[in-house]
């Protein structure tokens, strides 16, 4: 028999619980069809510079240039880097992101 401690036993509750959430949602009919749509929007829409896609009265923003640099930069970090357990987080070439980012 194997005993942890109460609150790594509630954070394994909460993970499996969001888990469980997370695969139902997925199997959702509605969150499929506002998948469609987005991927539809995005792909057959009218795009407005600096604005986003319209299609059919769907709108999708646009990702603004700042967050779309950070989001290369996170990708390149991970991809690159080593892992840091004591930050819990990866590092490369003195760069930081945190797995909760």
């Amino acid at each position: 028999m194997i005993t942890i401690p109460r609150e790594d036993y509630l954070s394994l509750l909460n993970l499996s619980r969001r888990l469980v959430e997370f695969f139902e949602r997925r199997n959702d009919p509605k969150m499929i069809e506002q998948h469609r749509i987005r991927q539809e929007t995005i792909e057959r829409g009218h795009h407005q510079s600096g604005l986003g896609w319209t299609y059919m009265d769907h709108f999708v923003p646009e990702v603004s240039d700042e967050c779309n640099r950070k989001y290369q930069r996170r990708k390149e970090i991970i991809r690159k880097g080593t892992w840091n357990s004591s930050k819990e987080g990866w590092e490369y070439d003195s760069d930081f992101a945190g797995v909760w980012d």
